[in-house]
């Protein structure tokens, strides 16, 4: 969901008629609109394609469901409900030994066939797949106490941080040191990886690394206090869109988390 420019709104409210309460009024205090409640954005008052202006065109319109459709939905919805009672009857059942010992074998099987698939490099279609690896066995050391897993996630957040770039970050396609992306993950999800990785080895190098990149995400927030989702270093270009240096974004992975990362920064070093 969008942020909503406090003009943008009331204006909308106005023109399609939001009845005799009139339009909805901005909290000087906490900056919120004191009532977005159902009873004040109901059908009486506003059209759905009224609505969907609500929250920057996000809002889908939901039609009515006809009686079949209704019925379908319903029987649907018993059934997994039945299923859902059958699965805690063996739970709670003489079968949750056998069970549970089938689903961690299972699980196991499954993490040492992901041990011979760690990507090679981290780039391209790889960057996900190794930070997707590098979570997931740092939890199942947590859970299963296995060191294979710790020694799995440690080398594919190696492989990580092979790749951060001198100035802190890490690359955009083929774009390099000249420019970072901040939106979609590009710094902030390795920054997490490595915090991982250090809090389950010791190791200073991966704690070191979430430094650089905190470092590098601070000296591109704005003056205002966000980040936009991208910042071009001198020289640097982008064929990409998105909000530039000096202005905000305030989309999930740019502004969001980096100030989550600003905080979690202060905490580790005052």
């Amino acid at each position: 969901m969008k942020p909503l420019n406090a003009f943008v709104l009331p204006f909308i409210l106005i023109v399609t008629g939001a009845g005799a309460e009139g339009p909805l009024e901005i909290d000087n205090v906490t900056g919120h609109y004191k009532d977005l409640s159902y009873d004040k954005i109901n059908d009486e008052k506003l059209s759905w394609q009224a609505r969907t202006k609500l929250f920057g065109g996000e809002t889908v319109h939901y039609p009515e469901l006809s009686e079949d459709q209704r019925a379908g939905k319903e029987a649907g919805l018993k059934e997994l409900l039945r299923r859902m009672s059958v699965a805690e009857m063996m739970l709670t059942g003489k079968q949750e030994h056998n069970l549970s010992d089938r689903v961690e074998a299972a699980i196991r099987s499954w993490l040492d066939k992901q041990i011979t698939n760690i990507p090679e490099i981290y780039d391209g279609s790889n960057a996900g797949n190794l930070r997707q690896a590098a979570v997931g066995f740092f939890r199942a050391f947590e859970i299963l106490g296995n060191k294979k897993y710790l020694e799995a996630g440690l080398t594919c957040a190696d492989r990580i941080l092979k790749e951060q770039l001198a100035r802190g970050h890490w690359a955009y396609g083929n774009k390099g040191n000249d420019m970072m992306r901040i939106q979609d993950g590009f710094v902030t999800r390795p920054f997490w990886i490595m915090l991982y990785a250090h809090k389950l080895s010791g190791e200073k190098k991966y704690f070191e690394s979430a430094k650089r990149a905190a470092d590098i995400l601070l000296s591109a927030q704005s003056e205002a206090g966000g980040w936009p989702d991208q910042w071009l270093f001198p020289g640097g270009s982008t064929p990409s869109s998105g909000v530039r240096n000096g202005s905000i974004s305030f989309n999930d992975g740019a502004t969001n988390a980096s100030f989550q990362i600003m905080i979690m920064m202060y905490h580790l070093t005052k």
